[in-house]
């Protein structure tokens, strides 16, 4: 394992001469088993050191669920600047972060503003499988879908209406298409669906070694006998699929007994995020996740009390859909203090959910509360 001093000896190298180019200033936050995680000098507040912990985690679920293993004195950085617009400027779009792969003996990095991005480590894992990338749609897609944690899943869900061939097309050809995202998590999530990880690795595997949207195609028809476009078409029951990360988690279990925990305000064990003095401008957003069983099928409904101010997000361990069908158990909640009026019930089936508690105020107690009214 490197030592904490490891980030100035390296940082040096891969940013090259600081105080000749005036770039940003870098501090050590935590050591993980494969991960440094460093902050910008710039950046007002703590990262929390639980961050570490959490990439670690996060490289040993995907490396399982991709089928990959993690090369031997495997390392990773993750930067996390004072701004998404800050990580942009170190990123090739304008989207507040990036993972970039390591040359000339440079350690593979992610950079994002604030917080770390759980898609860029998914991009850090995907790169472990041949060491070149694919088509842009298999590659994002696959990022949107494993991303873990869940507030940054909010515009990534498959569109309502099936994709026409010329919006395909032109999300093929463009990543910066408006929506262009939400196509490639669809084509990724409806290939594992008919074709299972075999056929997406095939897929992949092809892609790789020509990137460009003619070759997909054509690999497309080659590998499965249809096109793109026609699988597209077919019913999906799990269009919109997000899967949030469960293994390694904490375990609470629901029951008709509810479920009280406090709302993190600050960092300690188990808490990422950014720790925020209490009269700071901007709020650090501390927030802690659990694998949660509940228990029995029953309405679910979450509550907040004490002068702080919190939130509370539940989604399926198997994958979950934001969007619910009327009158359906639902895959996903989400609730907060912001909102007025009495809490709403969520029908739930019994199952594992990850659960995901965080503080919306800076140093301001509250607890979360949730409730089980089981049903027949």
């Amino acid at each position: 394992m490197r030592s904490a001093g490891f980030i100035f000896i390296v940082g040096l190298t891969f940013l090259g001469c600081q105080e000749a180019r005036d770039e940003p200033e870098y501090r050590f936050v935590a050591q993980g088993r494969y991960v440094e995680v460093v902050q910008s000098t710039e950046l007002a507040g703590d990262v929390c050191p639980w961050a570490a912990t959490e990439i670690d985690r996060q490289i040993e679920e995907l490396a399982a669920e991709f089928g990959v293993a993690i090369p031997t004195d495997y390392e990773l950085i993750s930067r996390i600047e004072e701004s998404e617009s800050a990580a942009n400027g170190n990123c090739e779009l304008d989207v507040g972060g990036c993972f970039s792969p390591g040359r000339g003996g440079r350690p593979p990095t992610i950079t994002s503003g604030v917080y770390f991005l759980p898609h860029e480590v998914v991009h850090a894992v995907q790169r472990m499988r041949n060491g070149a990338w694919p088509h842009v749609a298999l590659l994002e897609g696959e990022a949107v879908l494993y991303q873990g944690l869940i507030h940054y899943s909010a515009i990534t869900a498959c569109p309502g209406a099936r994709v026409s061939e010329a919006a395909l097309r032109e999300a093929l050809d463009d990543r910066t298409k408006l929506g262009a995202y939400s196509i490639y998590h669809e084509i990724v999530v409806r290939v594992l669906d008919a074709y299972g990880r075999d056929g997406f690795d095939s897929l992949w595997a092809v892609s790789s070694e020509d990137r460009s949207t003619e070759a997909l195609l054509q690999a497309f028809e080659d590998l499965f006998g249809i096109s793109l476009f026609e699988l597209t078409q077919q019913p999906s029951a799990t269009c919109r699929d997000l899967k949030p990360g469960c293994v390694g988690l904490e375990q609470r279990t629901l029951t008709s007994s509810g479920l009280t925990l406090p709302v993190p305000t600050s960092c300690g064990e188990g808490v990422v995020g950014l720790e925020t003095p209490a009269d700071a401008e901007n709020v650090g957003r501390p927030e802690q996740s659990f694998l949660l069983e509940i228990a029995e099928a029953g309405d679910v409904t979450i509550s907040f009390s004490g002068p702080g101010q919190g939130q509370i997000e539940i989604a399926a361990c198997d994958g979950f859909d934001t969007v619910s069908s009327s009158g359906q158990p639902v895959q996903y909640a989400d609730e907060n203090t912001n909102v007025a009026g009495t809490p709403r019930p969520h029908r739930f089936e019994p199952g594992l959910f990850r659960l995901i508690v965080t503080g919306l105020s800076n140093d301001v107690p509250a607890d979360a509360h949730i409730d089980l009214d089981p049903v027949e």
